[in-house]
């Protein structure tokens, strides 16, 4: 289990590194409606390491978090199957880097399994979500 937990974290990793989103549309990170202690060790085991080595390669978090802007633009206004998890993945990634995430553009987007309890979404645009 820990092999692949490990290799979908670096393979995530070289999708928005490299932006060429594949994984990142086609699987969920993390489930929004799983129990809070399931929820917590997506979050430890996929998100929290693919941040990481993110930041090791791009530098700094705003720099993780423009690539990943990059990568919601191109898939934007697409169909809900072209653009699949992507936009809630980016979302929850987001949320685990010191960025503020106010005034970021989410519309057109396909926001599937994001976990928005307890985030101030003030200032974020989500008009026309699909």
């Amino acid at each position: 289990m820990e092999y692949v937990t490990c290799h979908l974290s670096d393979r995530i990793t070289d999708e928005i590194a490299d932006q060429r989103p594949h994984l990142l549309i086609s699987h969920a990170l993390t489930k929004a409606q799983a129990k809070d202690y399931l929820r917590e060790t997506q979050i430890n085991l996929i998100l929290k390491p693919i941040a990481d080595q993110l930041i090791d390669r791009l530098g700094r978090a705003e720099q993780i978090a423009a690539v990943l802007q990059t990568i919601l633009t191109q898939l934007r206004g697409g169909t809900p199957q072209s653009m699949g998890y992507a936009g809630g993945n980016s979302l929850n990634l987001l949320l685990q880097l010191p960025v503020d995430i106010g005034g970021y553009d989410f519309s057109e987007l396909t926001i599937w399994q994001a976990y928005l309890q307890d985030v101030k979404l003030h200032g974020m645009n989500f008009p026309g979500p699909i």
